[in-house]
């Protein structure tokens, strides 16, 4: 047997900035979801404003589903704010790199497409990329 080294694969990197996991629950434990943010280090304003909106959301409904629409600051990043112009939406798109973001909201938030009903907040994670892409854990002290 031989292994033949092949073409190099270009992998992101990550330097001096936050990544931020939210993870999410389907219906009674069906399926789970994440969606990944990344926000550069001289924008912790912001991202200390979405945490605040994370741990709201995932504080509302401890055990699973429920609306969040109630949570202040959440259609900011998660539904659809008619207040926010196209110009501070566009500013928030750039500050805040979201990862395979199909919707029409700042942030993914999950739902049961059978269903349509939004799946619930089920913890998040907070990492931070120095400037060697060495990749530590955050904690959030409140």
């Amino acid at each position: 047997m031989e292994l033949i080294i092949k073409e190099k694969i270009d992998q992101p990197v990550y330097k001096n900035q936050y990544e931020l996991i939210i993870h999410f629950m389907e219906g009674d434990a069906d399926d789970y979801h994440e969606s990944v943010v990344r926000i550069a280090k001289e924008h912790e304003e912001e991202l200390k404003d979405l945490l605040k909106v994370v741990i709201d959301c995932n504080k509302a409904y401890p055990r699973g589903r429920g609306g969040y629409d109630h949570v202040p600051g959440y259609n900011k990043y998660f539904g659809y704010n008619e207040e926010m112009s196209v110009e501070e939406f566009e500013k928030l798109q750039t500050i805040f790199n979201c990862e395979d973001n199909w919707s029409d909201s700042l942030i993914n938030h999950p739902t049961d497409s059978r269903y349509g009903i939004s799946d619930s907040f089920n913890g998040y994670e907070l990492f931070y990329y120095n400037e060697d892409s060495i990749k530590y854990k955050v904690d959030i002290k409140e």
